[in-house]
């Protein structure tokens, strides 16, 4: 079984007109977080106790999913929604202590993740090598990911694309309700805009639903980050 990721990586295969190359966001053996994930959320409550924080009410339906980018060495969350909720806020408050410990550690140029929160694992509750690892479930296509590649493949040979040697970085989510959405060429930045458009398109025409991402078996949003070079 795979270690647990905070992002999922879809793998393309080789064609005549464009090859997929595999980029891990994170290298094998490496953290984003000095010592990794087990440090990280033994750190995370350590500064709870630490600073005093007040815990949340020991329920398993609550919970937090921040989504995280690392700008300058600082963990930033990018929810575009912040709730004024116990675990959410109990969460931010912690990462304002952990960013002081500087054990972000930058291992691509671009660092985007997830992290699910559970206030009930922490404080009288933690344990020593916690993780939420085998708590979430990544989300799944139908049939498997070799079903979302071929047609994946199909309509990027019907859009036509002709440009060998870039590289490109496609990112959209995974709705609760098993929707892909919110499709984005990340880099290059100034990709040409038909291309872009081209790209866009052969994504948006896979309408089958996914399995959404679930965090103790509640559905929350998910990301993915699609590498390829054409």
């Amino acid at each position: 079984m795979m270690r647990y990721r905070f992002y999922v990586f879809l793998f393309l295969l080789n064609t005549i007109l464009f090859k997929a190359q595999i980029l891990d966001e994170y290298p094998k053996n490496q953290d984003f977080y000095e010592g990794g994930m087990a440090q990280f959320y033994k750190d995370l409550n350590q500064v709870f106790i630490k600073n005093g924080l007040e815990r949340c009410n020991n329920r398993e339906s609550e919970m937090f999913v921040a989504q995280i980018e690392i700008v300058d060495g600082k963990a930033q969350v990018t929810n575009k929604n912040i709730k004024e909720d116990c675990p959410t806020q109990l969460f931010m408050k912690g990462l304002i202590e952990i960013n002081k410990l500087n054990n972000w550690k930058m291992v691509s140029d671009s660092q985007k993740f997830t992290i699910p929160f559970y206030p009930i694992d922490y404080f009288d509750n933690f344990k020593n090598g916690y993780t939420p690892e085998g708590l979430s479930k990544n989300a799944e296509f139908p049939g498997g990911m070799d079903v979302f590649r071929n047609l994946l493949m199909e309509n990027i040979k019907k859009q036509n694309i002709k440009n060998p040697g870039v590289q490109i970085v496609i990112r959209f989510k995974i709705s609760k309700d098993g929707v892909l959405y919110n499709i984005i060429i990340e880099n290059p930045k100034d990709l040409d805009e038909d291309l872009k458009n081209k790209i866009i398109k052969a994504v948006e025409q896979i309408d089958t639903k996914w399995k959404p991402y679930t965090s103790r078996n509640t559905p929350v949003i998910s990301n993915f980050r699609v590498p390829i070079r054409l």
